[in-house]
């Protein structure tokens, strides 16, 4: 009887697997500005996010795990992507990016022009000679973000939220951060940017993983396991 059981679990676990392949990564119940455009610009940013990982990554492994957040096989492994299967990894419907923008206190703080001290370290490169180019490649990337990130909050789409990780009353916070205080946080507080879901490797193994050996339907459920991770643990999910 509990062989039977776990022979109609299994069952089920491979159909709904089945049926998650064949649904696309963006419902047609979704919010009308999340179209093929936004899709292609969350696509941008999180291509230029990896680029940015990868670059780091073979001038500075250790600091760049330890300051971003992502393991070297990972970073190798997308490094080692071909540009098709890098860009067909880099289309989620979510940021694969994280800019702390579950932190409330924090950019509360960075609002009154403040910079908290936990996210003002800065990389300790060991080549002194790229240590200010690396830090202008990390700057120039969060502004970026944050710029995109703000139009889509003051557009008055709540989805946002969800993509980008932004809890509770931050939209309304990072909304009213004028453009130079914007500048100030991307020169500043390089501690606010790390790889998003950095707690769960698993993740990021199967994403990088899947990419690599062409398998676009186990892709698209590596990918799907992200909003699985947003919706399941919403207070992690800028993590």
């Amino acid at each position: 009887m509990i062989g039977q059981i776990k022979i109609e679990q299994q069952r089920r676990s491979e159909m709904t697997n089945l049926a998650a392949m064949k649904q696309p990564l963006v419902s047609a119940n979704a919010e009308p500005w999340l179209n093929d455009n936004v899709m292609d610009e969350i696509a941008d940013l999180n291509a230029a996010f990896l680029r940015l990982v990868v670059t780091l990554e073979g001038l500075a492994p250790a600091v760049c795990q330890r300051i971003l957040g992502l393991p070297r096989v990972e970073a190798q492994r997308i490094a080692e992507l071909t540009s098709s299967r890098f860009r067909s990894m880099c289309r989620c419907p979510y940021s694969l990016f994280s800019l702390q923008l579950d932190d409330r206190r924090a950019w509360e703080t960075m609002a009154r022009g403040l910079m908290p001290l936990p996210y003002q370290q800065r990389p300790q490169w060991y080549n002194q000679e790229h240590s200010q180019l690396n830090d202008e490649k990390i700057s120039a990337f969060m502004l970026t973000a944050l710029h995109y990130i703000r139009h889509l909050v003051l557009s008055g789409t709540t989805s946002a939220q969800f993509v980008f990780g932004i809890v509770g009353g931050n939209s309304t916070t990072l909304a009213r951060i004028p453009v130079s205080k914007l500048q100030n946080i991307a020169h500043q507080c390089f501690g606010l940017l790390s790889v998003r879901f950095a707690n769960n490797p698993f993740f990021w193994k199967q994403l990088t993983k899947n990419a690599a050996i062409g398998n676009d339907d186990k892709l698209h459920v590596a990918q799907i396991s992200g909003l699985h991770l947003i919706s399941s643990h919403p207070q992690n999910a800028a993590a």
